[in-house]
């Protein structure tokens, strides 16, 4: 799955393909589509799901061929393997943030929180959860 080729002929090949039509990663495969020119040959192929969990359940179950979602969707999935991301000219990555309330109770507890999640130590977990650590490309 690492070039725009590889992915045409795979989707253009699976008789189902699986996603959730409105996700965190649905602009990147409509755009992805697009540009492979491939839109109206996925049209009736399309098996839109109600959440990811569901998508890889269907995945692993061969409901549908293929299944599309974040990479932190997959990766823990029983009966799943993941293909790999997609190219870095179909990437839009989803940026996950973290805020604290201003008329929060526990305003300590939450900075540590946050800390905790940006920490070093937090970098290992997140990768092996298929995401990115803040601060690292």
């Amino acid at each position: 799955m690492s070039t725009a080729q590889a992915i045409k002929q795979t989707l253009l090949a699976a008789k189902s393909i699986g996603y959730v039509k409105v996700g965190a990663g649905t602009p990147a495969f409509l755009n992805m589509f697009e540009k492979l020119g491939i839109t109206d040959a996925l049209r009736d192929k399309t098996v839109y799901q109600p959440g990811a969990g569901e998508s890889m359940k269907n995945l692993a179950s061969g409901n549908i061929d293929i299944a599309l979602a974040l990479v932190s969707e997959i990766v823990h999935v029983p009966g799943v393997q993941l293909a790999g991301p997609l190219p870095a000219e179909f990437q839009r990555p989803v940026v996950m943030t973290a805020a604290i309330a201003s008329g929060t109770k526990n305003r300590e507890a939450c900075e540590r929180f946050i800390r905790a999640l940006t920490s070093p130590s937090a970098a290992a977990p997140i990768r092996a959860a298929g995401m990115h650590p803040a601060n690292s490309k």
